[in-house]
């Protein structure tokens, strides 16, 4: 939301590791090498979002519990990154409007299971694709 709605430019997470409670506020657990969750989906961002990569407007999306955020990059490249809030799967048809459309976007998805783990490519066709998003869920496609 601070970067749709409250368009921020950046996001700083300054909270390393837990001290005490390892209830995954921090990077690294307590007292190991371990990394958390939100490692993970800190990394849904800034690793496939990268310095020079340009935000982008996502229109049509009227689910709430369904957060999307898009950016262009260098060659062409879109990220789209899909955050469903939700106890349930969710369809995201995603169409890609202005200059030539990417041929296929691989999702990269962190769950209670999975960590940035990469998915199969879903085609696209006519600068449109849909995908489906598990429940709580993040997700990033990288299209190119």
């Amino acid at each position: 939301s601070a970067l749709v709605v409250g368009e921020a430019s950046a996001w700083l997470y300054w909270w390393y590791q837990e001290s005490g409670s390892n209830d995954n506020e921090g990077l690294l657990l307590s007292g190991s090498t371990a990394l958390t969750k939100r490692y993970f989906t800190l990394g849904n961002y800034s690793r496939f979002v990268r310095p020079g990569y340009v935000m982008v407007d996502v229109l049509g999306n009227s689910n709430p519990n369904l957060l999307l955020s898009a950016f262009t990059g260098t060659g062409g490249t879109v990220v789209v990154v899909a955050i469903n809030k939700s106890t349930g799967p969710v369809d995201v048809p995603t169409t890609i409007a202005g200059g030539t459309a990417p041929a296929s976007c691989t999702p990269y998805v962190t769950s209670s299971s999975a960590n940035l783990a990469a998915g199969s490519a879903v085609t696209v066709t006519g600068g449109t694709f849909t995908a489906s998003l598990a429940a709580t869920t993040v997700t990033t496609f990288v299209c190119m």
